[in-house]
């Protein structure tokens, strides 16, 4: 993200993420002892020479949104429908839209759908005479629940970012990332069979 935006982990950390040092602020909790790196090949804390960042995604969101707009060429028109693609030329050439009960148009060099899941552009795409992409279903093994906790005061973690597994495998794991508001974000996170398929 770096290379992208200019700045971007000093803003991202002035915004509360919090700066890891690998090998010596992250730990994976083993049943045969300690590790400073998630191959175990490291078992005593040292300095890996890189940085890791630990956030909440929403909060990594928001930091790529405002230094997004910091670009002058850059617009986010919020509150908007898109209706249909503007086809003219033998090429797409925008988006006609609706914004407060008004229908508008838009004119683009580049359309980029970012829809995900609930994305229109196959009915588009017939709408226009094409052949509708085939889909393809891919199943989905891998899960996580999270939760927020307050530090209390008498907790002395030896690592603020801290992982813990039941094998040496990385299948299921569970951990934890402190941050400077003396909160803890503690995770769950491995392959779960019966998770629905992704579409």
């Amino acid at each position: 993200m770096s290379l992208l935006y200019p700045n971007f982990t000093e803003k991202l950390q002035s915004m509360g993420a919090v700066r890891l040092r690998g090998g010596k602020d992250i730990a994976i909790f083993l049943p045969d002892g300690n590790a400073y790196t998630f191959t175990g090949s490291v078992r005593e804390p040292r300095d890996l020479g890189f940085d890791i960042y630990s956030q909440s995604h929403p909060l990594l969101e928001h930091c790529v949104r405002q230094c997004t707009l910091a670009f002058r060429n850059v617009r986010f028109q919020s509150g908007s429908s898109v209706q249909e693609l503007l086809w003219k030329n033998k090429r797409v050439e925008g988006v006609r839209f609706t914004h407060d009960g008004n229908t508008n148009s838009l004119s683009a060099e580049l359309t980029i759908d970012a829809g995900g899941r609930g994305s229109r552009v196959p009915r588009w795409l017939a709408e226009l005479g094409f052949q509708v992409p085939v889909e393809t279903m891919i199943g989905v093994d891998f899960a996580y629940s999270s939760a927020k906790y307050r530090i209390p005061g008498y907790w002395r973690a030896g690592a603020l970012l801290g992982f813990f597994r039941a094998t040496s495998t990385f299948s299921k794991w569970c951990g934890y990332r402190a941050n400077r508001e003396r909160h803890v974000a503690s995770e769950l996170r491995g392959p779960f069979r019966g998770v629905p398929a992704y579409r």
